[in-house]
């Protein structure tokens, strides 16, 4: 695991930036929006009891999307925008939930961020290294179309990028069945403050 760290130690550090960039961008612009706006979110959250889990088929699309991309070359780019805009979300979502349901709100949804995000995420975060490693081996074979280890390279990473998709998916499914259980037994964090 330490060598895994090590070996990934650029990108790794170069994903937490866009990550803290972008929950910093979702929080500042939560804070910024027009108070009638916010008193709209305000009302549709608090009168919103039931969260559901709904991101089987969300992540399936995307992910799927990022690694065709990918062979355009485009893919890394928007790989790298998928996680701005991911925790740009996290960014946003945070604040409404302290801002509505107090400390009780916050514990609710860090805890909704960590079962249901943040295990996929290890994996969405490989996955993405994989999209990216795609991209730029593309862009060198398009200048050395005879080089037979970027081929190689290529290939492996559209498979290992396969693989991750199919992980996801099954944790997604186990999730959809676990997560409602669990949140509905939570769901009193938030039902005491806003009654």
């Amino acid at each position: 695991m330490h060598k895994v760290l090590i070996r990934n130690k650029k990108y790794l550090l170069f994903v937490f930036i866009l990550i803290v960039l972008g929950f910093a961008l979702g929080t500042i612009y939560y804070w910024n929006l027009d108070s009638s706006i916010k008193s709209n979110i305000v009302e549709t959250i608090s009168s919103h009891n039931n969260f559901q889990y709904n991101f089987i088929l969300k992540d399936l699309i995307i992910m799927s999307f990022l690694l065709i991309s990918s062979f355009f070359i485009i893919g890394g780019l928007l790989s790298i925008i998928y996680i701005l805009y991911s925790s740009f979300t996290l960014g946003f979502l945070i604040p409404i939930f302290f801002y509505v349901y107090h400390l009780n709100g916050l514990i609710y949804v860090l805890l909704f961020i960590i079962i249901n995000k943040a295990f996929c995420l290890i994996f969405k975060l490989s996955f993405i290294k994989k999209t990216i490693n795609i991209s730029r081996g593309i862009i060198g074979l398009l200048l050395n179309k005879k080089d037979e280890y970027l081929k190689k390279r290529v290939v492996n990473n559209f498979k290992y990028a396969l693989y991750i998709i199919l992980i996801v998916f099954v944790i997604n499914i186990l999730l959809s069945v676990i997560s409602p259980k669990i949140f509905a037994n939570l769901a009193f964090l938030l039902y005491n403050i806003a009654h």
